[in-house]
């Protein structure tokens, strides 16, 4: 994938969620704002050649038995949905990470993004309220969706 069918790709997602004009700038990255409350970013990765989802979690401030269930959720992808955890170095910000795969149709990206935002609200809603963790974590998407969950 390239960046101009990177962006076809966003276009044509925008289309069937309803949203118009979505566009990377020209640093290859734009966002969406859910609810006024969660910013998805959403940039075209040069190197994998790939669109990649990414939420902060700037209001979380997890504690040890938390962030150890964060490290466990990113082991093979289960916890999170096929996502994965990691700290932002210059923010100092948890941030929540989804490569797309690169021959994703328009239907499938708006799929992930769902599920993506309903990871990124669950994660959210356990940190920010220091909910418990259970100690079996679930995927995000069911393998009904052909993605890349094992």
């Amino acid at each position: 994938m390239n960046r101009s069918q990177a962006q076809d790709l966003l276009s044509e997602f925008g289309k069937l969620a309803g949203i118009e004009d979505i566009e990377l700038d020209e640093d290859g990255a734009g966002a969406i704002v859910i609810d006024n409350k969660i910013i998805i970013s959403v940039g075209f990765n040069e190197i994998a050649k790939n669109l990649v989802f990414m939420a902060t979690l700037d209001e979380c401030e997890p504690n040890e038995a938390q962030m150890r269930k964060m490290l466990e959720a990113n082991f093979l992808w289960r916890g999170a949905g096929g996502a994965n955890f990691a700290i932002a170095p210059k923010a100092d910000v948890i941030v929540l990470l989804y490569p797309v795969p690169v021959d994703t149709t328009a239907i499938e990206l708006q799929l992930l993004f769902i599920s993506f935002v309903e990871m990124v609200e669950d994660w959210q809603n356990r940190l920010v309220d220091n909910q418990g963790i259970p100690d079996q974590l679930s995927p995000a998407i069911s393998n009904e969706t052909s993605m890349i969950w094992g």
